[in-house]
């Protein structure tokens, strides 16, 4: 049945040429490809992240343990951590679209197989585990290859209003998601839910097959580790990029515990419904809409640094009072209000960083610094969830988000302090200057 939607019959071929070719003669060709593009990966995310979505919630709802739910994101992140560095310069030379594509199709197989689990009995934790690790692994493949298509398909003086919009368009899906998980969760048997991943690879495999992606010719000959060497190379070339990296890194030791426990807090310090954790993470996408939307429309001004600098202070101090809130419904909606001005904010701190990094290197090396940077950003994150869910058990979820509140605080001074980093935008050429 799967080889039936991914191999193209003439018929097939037929349509994608006539779309490639309605693409070649519209109007800013490159401004309609990017939009194609970011389509496919809209619809595409939106049934992953409901899947998602699912799957952790299955976790909560049978164990209530914070650090259980700890786990759900530290197997999804390890091969991402370990993975990265070596695909990153395998999407410097492979076909783009080929690394988009086949992760897609391979987890529509796999959810195929839970599907059939869960049809005949109830789906052990055990393969809700492996199925997050697996889509980690995809992620690994994927994230490089998405990240790096930006800077070769639209103009530099467009990246950063590129990476505003496709935040913009990722938090857009990521708004429909946890409603529509939320509104199926309670209703539908879980292995009914995983099905939505066939579907998302078969609109991900269409929409991607049609635009262009340009591709970077390159020695056949893949030698990972001498690659991933050459991609830290390429980083440390700019002292004040790579420090912010490791910067981040750091960061990460306490920003990957905030996601992971933000299911635990609805339901087990408020009290709420799996309802209630949807109407939280639709809000913070709600959130990272206005912000993509800032972003997308007036781009991080010419000091990129500053804007991240603010956006931590104000992300930061938005979690002091989380210790305070009452453990009832009022406290639910004043956490709810809290979480829609995070996640805008949230995108102030996300977007410039990836934007700089997609415009102070070549675009023929950008999956190599995309993957290794990545790598050494998430590389921290087990440290904070191996520690957070015993704490959290400990002391509760609401004191840890205040608690980490602070250390963003502190944290958001470095961006101030550290001449390296502070004046990236000023000390830094874009690449498309140097050529």
């Amino acid at each position: 049945m799967l080889m039936r939607y991914c191999t193209p019959t003439p018929n097939r071929v037929n349509f994608l040429t006539d779309m490639k070719n309605a693409l070649d003669f519209a109007t800013n060709k490159w401004r309609v490809n990017f939009y194609v593009f970011i389509s496919g990966q809209f619809l595409t995310r939106i049934t992953s992240d409901v899947v998602s979505f699912a799957l952790v919630w299955q976790v909560v709802k049978e164990t209530n343990s914070a650090t259980m739910l700890a786990m759900t994101t530290l197997v999804f992140l390890l091969p991402l951590i370990l993975l990265t560095p070596f695909v990153g310069p395998l999407v410097d030379r492979m076909n783009k679209k080929f690394l988009i594509i086949v992760p897609d199709i391979v987890l529509a197989a796999l959810a195929g197989v839970l599907m059939a689990v869960g049809y005949f009995a109830k789906i052990p934790l055990e393969l809700i585990f492996i199925m997050l690790f697996l889509r980690g692994l995809a992620g690994a493949f994927q994230h490089p290859a998405l990240s790096s298509i930006n800077p070769t398909i639209v103009p530099s003086d467009f990246i950063t209003k590129a990476a505003g919009q496709t935040s913009m368009v990722n938090s857009i899906s990521y708004l429909i998601a946890p409603a529509l998980a939320a509104l199926v969760f309670d209703f539908m048997p879980l292995y009914a839910i995983i099905s939505l991943d066939i579907l998302g690879a078969v609109v991900g495999t269409i929409f991607t097959l049609i635009v262009t992606i340009p591709s970077f010719k390159k020695d056949a000959k893949q030698h990972f580790i001498k690659d991933a060497k050459e991609g830290l190379a390429t980083l440390r070339m700019h002292k004040g990029i790579f420090r912010m990296v490791i910067l981040i890194a750091i960061y990460h030791i306490f920003l990957s515990p905030v996601s992971a426990m933000y299911p635990l807090i609805t339901t087990d310090y408020f009290g709420g419904t799996f309802a209630q954790v949807g109407i939280v993470e639709t809000l913070w996408a709600a959130g990272t809409i206005l912000g993509s939307l800032v972003i997308g429309a007036v781009g991080a001004g010419k000091d990129r640094i500053r804007t991240v600098a603010i956006c931590l202070i104000v992300f930061g101090a938005l979690f002091l009072p989380t210790a305070f809130f009452p453990p009832n419904f009022d406290g639910y909606i004043q956490f709810s209000i809290l979480n829609f001005f995070a996640g805008a904010v949230c995108i102030g701190c996300d977007v410039p960083i990836e934007a700089i990094l997609q415009s102070k290197y070549p675009p023929e090396k950008l999956g190599a610094v995309i993957g290794v940077s990545g790598s050494i950003m998430r590389i921290t994150s087990p440290i904070g969830l191996l520690l957070v869910g015993p704490i959290v058990d400990l002391i509760g979820v609401q004191t840890i988000l205040t608690a980490i509140g602070v250390i963003i605080l502190i944290y958001s001074l470095f961006y101030w302090l550290v001449p390296s980093i502070r004046w990236i935008d000023r000390d830094v050429p874009d690449y498309s200057e140097l050529t």
